[in-house]
C-alpha cells in the first residue's frame, strides 16, 4: 500500500503568545530571527521538493497600515487576549507583522490555510465573533483550517465559508503526559476520513514535531527520527496518514528544532523515493 504524509505549520508571529507575551519569549521572536527561521524552513522544503501547509493567522499576513492598527484596537474591547497585539502594533514593534512569510510560502508554491483571523482560540469566541474572522479570511486560503491551540469550536461553519477540512486535536490529560508522547515510538498513523460529508471533516490530528525548549530538550533528535520512521513505516503498511506539525516560531526561540524538521523530512523522502509514502498538503490529500 502507499501511505500519506502531511506537514503543517501554524503561522502567527507573536499573534500565537499575544497573551503571555514575556520579554523573554519577545527576545526570541524578532524579525531576524522569524525571517531566519522562515528562510530555514522553506529552503528546506525546496530542496526536498516538498510541498507543504503553512496555516497562517490572517492579520500576521497583513502589512503594517494605521487601518490594520485601529481594527485590533477595536477587536481588544471585546477580546482581552489582544490588547498586547494593539499596543504592539501601535508601537511598532517587531513580531506582529509577517506578510513577508506570507510571501514565502506562496511563493514556494505551499498552501496556505487559515490559523485564524486573530489567533484568539475558538471556544472563547461567541458564534458571531467567530463568523466575523471567517468573513474577513481571504477565500482562497479558507479551505483548510489548523484551530488556534488546536481549540476546536463552531465546525457547523465551516463549511458555509468553504472550507474543507480542520487539523484535528490529540489531547493529552496533561503537559507531562504530551512530552512523554514523544518516546512512544509505537505511535500509529491515522486513517483519511470520509470526505463525503455537508460538513467540514476532520483531518488525522499527527504528532507535534519536538521544539527543543525548556523540559523538551531532553527529548534526543534521534528519538523524535526513530518515531517518525516507525509512524511512516506503519502509514505505508496500512494506507494511512502521518501528520507531522509544528511551528516555525518553534525554530525562532529555539533554532536547534530545524534538526529536528531535518530527520523527519529525511524520512519522509526515505520513503517517497522509494514509492512508499506521497507527500500531501492538507487540501491535496482530500483531492482538492
Amino acid at each position: 500500500m502507499t501511505g500519506t504524509a502531511i506537514i503543517s505549520l501554524d503561522c502567527e508571529g507573536r499573534w500565537g503568545v499575544a497573551d503571555h507575551l514575556t520579554p523573554k519569549t519577545a527576545a526570541g521572536l524578532t524579525d531576524a530571527r522569524l525571517r531566519a527561521a522562515y528562510r530555514a524552513v522553506t529552503d528546506l522544503f525546496a530542496a526536498y521538493d516538498i510541498s507543504a501547509t503553512f496555516a497562517f493567522v490572517a492579520l500576521y499576513t497583513r502589512p503594517a497600515s494605521p487601518e490594520t492598527t485601529a481594527l485590533v484596537r477595536d477587536f481588544a474591547q471585546e477580546l482581552p487576549y489582544l490588547a498586547r497585539a494593539a499596543e504592539g502594533l501601535a508601537a511598532g514593534e517587531e513580531g506582529w507583522v509577517g506578510d513577508w512569510a506570507y510571501d514565502m510560502a506562496a511563493q514556494g508554491g505551499h498552501e496556505i490555510a487559515f490559523h485564524g483571523l486573530t489567533h484568539v482560540p475558538w471556544p472563547t469566541l461567541t458564534r458571531d465573533q467567530a463568523r466575523r474572522e471567517l468573513e474577513m479570511a481571504r477565500p482562497e486560503h479558507l479551505r483548510t483550517m489548523v484551530y488556534p491551540r488546536n481549540e476546536i469550536a463552531h465546525v457547523d461553519l465551516l463549511a458555509e465559508y468553504g472550507c474543507k477540512a480542520y487539523r484535528g486535536h490529540r489531547r493529552f490529560p496533561s503537559r507531562a503526559q504530551s512530552l512523554l508522547s514523544e518516546f512512544d515510538l509505537g505511535t500509529p498513523s491515522q486513517p483519511m476520513p470520509n470526505t463525503g460529508q455537508s460538513r467540514a471533516v476532520e483531518l488525522p490530528s499527527g504528532v507535534f514535531v519536538n521544539w527543543l525548549s525548556g523540559p523538551r530538550k531532553l527529548v534526543p533528535t534521534a528519538v523524535t527520527r526513530r518515531r517518525a520512521r516507525n509512524l511512516l513505516r506503519d502509514a505505508a503498511r496500512t494506507g494511512g496518514v502521518a501528520h507531522f506539525w509544528l511551528h516555525p516560531e518553534n525554530i525562532a526561540t529555539a533554532p536547534a528544532t530545524l534538526a529536528n524538521l531535518e530527520a523527519v523530512v529525511a524520512e519522509i523522502v526515505r520513503l517517497r523515493d522509494a514509492g512508499q509514502i506521497r507527500v500531501e498538503t492538507q487540501i491535496s490529500a482530500l483531492g482538492g
